[in-house]
This record gives C-alpha cells, sequence and structure tokens, in this order.
C-alpha cells in the first residue's frame, strides 16, 4: 500500500507509483547546462574530538582551499542572491547562490552540501561567501527549527531586508514552489549538473493539492551511507524567493583600484569599454 511504497522511497530511492511528481525530467536536466562545483564537507565523529582551535583551522584551510576559487570566478558586474535550507546531523545544509543574468535567468555558479557541519563553523562558511558575493542582493534562509538561530544571526549581520527569515509551512511551500516550477517551465533557471541534485528536484511533489518536497528521505548518491530529504530543492526555492525579493541598490558599482586591474586581469577583463575603468 501507499505506506509500503513511502517506506521503499525513503530506504530505496524508489519513486512512488502514482506520485505527482512537478518537475519533468526534461526540466531539469535541461536546466543543467554544465558541469560546475559542488562543494561538499562532510563530517566525521573524529571532527568533535578537535579542540575549538583546531576546528577553526579545519575549516578556515576549507575555505581557501575550495570555496575562494569558487568566489574569484564571480562575475562582479552581476547581482548575486542566495538560499539556506539548514541541517544539522541526518540531512545536508544546502547553500545555493545565484547570480542574475542579462536574460534575467538565475544562474547558480556553484552550490555548498554542509553533512554534520555544527551550526557556528556553518555560519563562518555563510558570511564569508555573502561577504564576497558581488552586489548582494539578499537571501533567503530556513528558519524553521534549529535554523532559526542561524537566520536571525545572519539577519543581525546583514540586515532584515536583507535576511528574509522563512518559517516553512504548507501555505509557504504552497505559494512559492509553483513559482519555481514555471522557472523550470520556461528555461528561466540554469544549476550544475549533479545527479543528487536532479533527484532533489524529483522531491518536489504535489500533495494534497500542494507543490511542496516530500518528506521521504533519499540515498545520496555520492556517499549512499548518508541520506537526503531534498535539500537541494529547498534552497532553490528559497533562493528563487530571494531572486524575488532582491534589496541592493543596482546602480553603483564601486571601480577597482588600479592594483585590482593589475592582480585580477581577468575577473574585470571588459571593463575599460563597458565601465569606463580607464
Amino acid at each position: 500500500g501507499s505506506r509500503k511504497a513511502a517506506m521503499r522511497e525513503e530506504l530505496d530511492a524508489s519513486p512512488r507509483d502514482g506520485s505527482s511528481v512537478c518537475l519533468p525530467t526534461l526540466w531539469v536536466e535541461r536546466a543543467m547546462s554544465e558541469p560546475r562545483t559542488i562543494l561538499r564537507l562532510a563530517l566525521g565523529d573524529d571532527f568533535t574530538e578537535m579542540t575549538p582551535d583546531e576546528r577553526d583551522a579545519y575549516i578556515d584551510d576549507w575555505i581557501q582551499r575550495y570555496l575562494e576559487p569558487e568566489l574569484q570566478k564571480l562575475d562582479q558586474r552581476k547581482q548575486h542572491c542566495a538560499g539556506q535550507d539548514y541541517a544539522r546531523h541526518r540531512d545536508f545544509s544546502f547553500i545555493l547562490p545565484f547570480y542574475i543574468a542579462q536574460d534575467l535567468r538565475r544562474i547558480a555558479p556553484f552550490a555548498i552540501e554542509m553533512h554534520k557541519v555544527p551550526s557556528r563553523l556553518q555560519q563562518k562558511i555563510l558570511w564569508y561567501m555573502l561577504d564576497r558575493l558581488p552586489r548582494f542582493g539578499g537571501i533567503a534562509m530556513d528558519a524553521t527549527g534549529n535554523g532559526e538561530t542561524l537566520a536571525e544571526n545572519t539577519a543581525e549581520k546583514y540586515g532584515e531586508h536583507m535576511v528574509h527569515q522563512i518559517k516553512l509551512s504548507r501555505a509557504w511551500y504552497g505559494l512559492w514552489t509553483p513559482k519555481l516550477v514555471t522557472a523550470f517551465e520556461e528555461d528561466m533557471i540554469d544549476l550544475p549538473i549533479d545527479a543528487d541534485l536532479k533527484n532533489d528536484c524529483s522531491a518536489i511533489e504535489e500533495v494534497d493539492g500542494i507543490y511542496m518536497v516530500s518528506k521521504a528521505r533519499a540515498k545520496d548518491i555520492k556517499d549512499p551511507e548518508l541520506h537526503r530529504h531534498g535539500d537541494g530543492a529547498v534552497a532553490m526555492i528559497l533562493g528563487w524567493f530571494a531572486s524575488l525579493h532582491l534589496s541592493s541598490p543596482i546602480e553603483f558599482i564601486p571601480l577597482p583600484s588600479a592594483s585590482d586591474l593589475e592582480m585580477n586581469q581577468d575577473r574585470y577583463d571588459g571593463w575599460f569599454s563597458e565601465a569606463g575603468c580607464i
């Protein structure tokens, strides 16, 4: 019956017969236009045995080794936003940045997946990214349950108008998930090619007439011992919400200094003619 089907879906990632998946595979694969980086930080039990200073050093090294190179690639002229689905233990905490392209498509330059990462260190990674997103326009964060504290801290740092603290509910999903589905249908979203993210998209279902993320868990493809809960899809809906509530001024871009131009020529390629930076 339906209970057995739900159990098979959770344990074996087998879709239920007759379940109303909202995003056809064709739309999702079309949105995944090219390989891009999915940064994964999955911590083992031995991490808890480190001293606080050792933990900080480990995360700082991870940031410089993996996150900073992705931030360096970002187009300084594009406005950026993000969504985060918070998790601490069972599922993945998923951060998905977007930038707004000239044709208004939302393009995800990379994504961050964190498993069993303490909240304080998730905050360190998130704030490092937000501090460096060009023309940062806001983030929508899962403020349900344990995610509330991180969302509150982030709003206190960046401003309530920049950080949307979202209490995920059937009503909120019912309002905002259809807008994401329409974005896929109209080819207005661009994602990294990733099998796990694709599976997360299939977790968006119609449940009793409401488009929302299914509660069933699926095995992670990269590491079958870990499980997912449509984490990337939730971050995607939140990111889409943020992209429709941009808060930062768009009329001003600070010009790079002469030393910036000299040290980062590729980053500012074309600025001489387009921005008058001579």
